[in-house]
């Protein structure tokens, strides 16, 4: 697993003692993690982390499907009407 400040972050926001017990606490719903815990994303991000960033991004394609579907085809020079003719 990367290293991420994410992590480091979460872990404080639940107040597990480390990694492991994080993923532990949260699989066993001991830790809730709930949208409440968004905008420590953000600042985390902000800062330069990459997993941070691309935790964003998924959500953000997560909610716009179609709008991150363009953007995969406009980066790969792909329009999506090529596929169907």
């Amino acid at each position: 697993m990367p290293k991420t400040a994410l992590a480091d972050a979460m872990i404080a926001y639940v107040g597990a003692k480390d990694l492991e017990d994080l993923m532990r606490g949260y699989t066993t719903y001991e830790y809730q993690i709930g949208a409440d815990a968004v905008p420590l994303a953000f600042r985390v991000a902000e800062h330069g982390d990459e997993i941070a960033r691309d935790l964003i991004r998924w959500a953000e394609c997560a909610t716009e499907r179609s709008a991150c579907d363009r953007g995969r085809h406009a980066r790969h020079g792909n329009r999506r009407d090529e596929h169907h003719t």
